[in-house]
C-alpha cells in the first residue's frame, strides 16, 4: 500500500501541472560500421559488420501548484542491435526542481551524473577504451563501473547546482536490484511485477562532483560510492573515481 502511494502521489504531482506542461518525443537512429584486423587472425581480435542502435525519448515538464517548482519526467526506449534485455532502464526519470535554489530533487535510474559514465576523450570520436585494448574488441582497459552500479539503479538523489563551478550529487538505492522483479508469487493473484524486489544486497550511496570548477574548458569529476553488501557476498563495494 505504501509503494502504490509513493506512486500515486508522484504521478499526482506530474498531472496536476495542467495547462503548464509540454511534451516532446525525439528519437534517433545509427549505424555503425567497425573493421578490424590483426595477424595472425583469430576470432577475438578479427572481424567486421553493422552495428545499430535506436532510441525514443518521452519527456513531459512544467510547473507544479506547489510552492512554484519545476517538474520533468520522462523515459527512454533504447534498442543496441538485437536487444536482449529489457527496454525500459534507460533514463526513467521523475525530477522536481527549485529554479531558484538549483536544487533537484530526482526519482530516477541511468538519468543523474554518475560513476560509470564512460567521459574518456576517446568516447567524443565514438571509441570506447575497450577498444584500444590489445586483446581487441573483447578487451577492457577500464572499468565501466568502478564501484556499485548505483546509477543503475532506481534510486533518490538529491543535486545541487553551484553555477559556473559544477554540480553536486548525492543518490541512494535501497537495493541495487530493486529494478527488477523476482520471481515467486507473494500473494495469491500478484503478478511478478508487484512482489518484493529486494534480493540479498544491501542499500548502496554514491556522492559525485562534475563540474569546471569555474575554468573554462576544464572538466572535472570525482565520485565515491559504496554498498553494505554485494549480493551473497559477505563483503562491502566501494569505488572511487
Amino acid at each position: 500500500m505504501k509503494k502504490l502511494m509513493l506512486t500515486s502521489a508522484l504521478a499526482g504531482l506530474v498531472i496536476a501541472s495542467g495547462a503548464n506542461a509540454q511534451t516532446t518525443i525525439t528519437g534517433e537512429m545509427r549505424v555503425t560500421h567497425k573493421a578490424i584486423s590483426s595477424k595472425p587472425a583469430t576470432s577475438t581480435t578479427s572481424g567486421r559488420g553493422f552495428g545499430t542502435e535506436q532510441q525514443i525519448n518521452f519527456a513531459n515538464k512544467g510547473k507544479l501548484n506547489v510552492g512554484g517548482l519545476d517538474y520533468a519526467a520522462g523515459f527512454s526506449l533504447e534498442n543496441d542491435a538485437a536487444q536482449t534485455t529489457t527496454l525500459f532502464n534507460e533514463n526513467n526519470y521523475i525530477d522536481i526542481t527549485n529554479a531558484s535554489s538549483g536544487t533537484t530533487l530526482s526519482f530516477s535510474i541511468d538519468h543523474i551524473q554518475r560513476n560509470d559514465s564512460d567521459r574518456s576523450a576517446a568516447n567524443i570520436f565514438g571509441f570506447a577504451p575497450s577498444e584500444y585494448s590489445s586483446s581487441g574488441p573483447s578487451g577492457s582497459l577500464l572499468s565501466a563501473t568502478p564501484g556499485p552500479g548505483v546509477g543503475q539503479s532506481q534510486s533518490i538523489a538529491l543535486l545541487q547546482d553551484v553555477g559556473k563551478f559544477g554540480k553536486f550529487s548525492y543518490a541512494y538505492a535501497p537495493s541495487l536490484t530493486d529494478k527488477a522483479a523476482e520471481s515467486g508469487i507473494l500473494v495469491t493473484g500478484q503478478s511478478n511485477s508487484e512482489a518484493a524486489t529486494e534480493g540479498t544486497e544491501e542499500s548502496a550511496y554514491e556522492v559525485g562532483f562534475v563540474g569546471s570548477l569555474g575554468v573554462t574548458g576544464l572538466t572535472v569529476d570525482a565520485f565515491k560510492s559504496k554498498q553494505e553488501k554485494m549480493g551473497t557476498n559477505s563483503v562491502k563495494a566501494e569505488g572511487e573515481t
